[in-house]
């Protein structure tokens, strides 16, 4: 497995190591030589909530310890984004089906067999361009939950800051 330990605002990776456990010791004895040697203190932890990483935030920096979004936001993301798929993917084929038809359909076919064949093929398009409407509007929500998520969490930092600074 892979320890990997990222500054969230800027998305560095401070660490990443190949290791065979997830255990408090581990990443302590891999993470504390590489934020020393860059020189960085940390002030918040944000985490998927494992114990071990929550125990490191807390008792190995001596920090506050939060929970990160990425996970909930992953799971919600598989589920409407295989919905949405599913729908984009579904609108396309009946699109082209509806295409095929309308191109080959012969010449003797009444007005109404060819209203119908350009009517399905319209409709199509119109689900096709609303699942992929719905995918931006998602992708551009998802996006800033991110960011007010790292706000939220910058105020948690400077808010603890200033109370430990007025504790000395």
């Amino acid at each position: 497995m892979i320890l990997v330990l990222m500054d969230l605002r800027s998305g560095y990776l401070l660490l990443e190591d190949i290791s065979d456990d997830r255990c408090y010791d581990t990443w302590y004895k891999k993470v504390s030589p590489r934020l020393e040697s860059l020189g960085i203190e940390v002030n918040h932890a944000i985490s998927d909530r494992a114990k071990a990483l929550i125990k490191m935030a807390v008792t190995g920096f001596k920090c506050e310890s939060g929970a990160d979004i990425f996970h909930a936001q992953q799971d919600m993301s598989r589920w409407l984004g295989a919905k949405i798929g599913r729908r984009a993917a579904r609108a396309e084929k009946q699109r082209q089906a509806a295409q095929t038809a309308e191109s080959t359909v012969s010449k003797t076919a009444t007005m109404q067999k060819i209203i119908g064949l350009k009517t399905t093929r319209i409709t199509a398009e119109k689900e096709l361009e609303e699942a992929k409407k719905y995918k931006q509007i998602i992708t551009k929500t998802y996006k800033g939950l991110r960011m007010k998520f790292i706000l939220f969490h910058s105020m948690i930092v400077v808010e603890t800051m200033r109370n430990r600074l007025r504790s000395c």
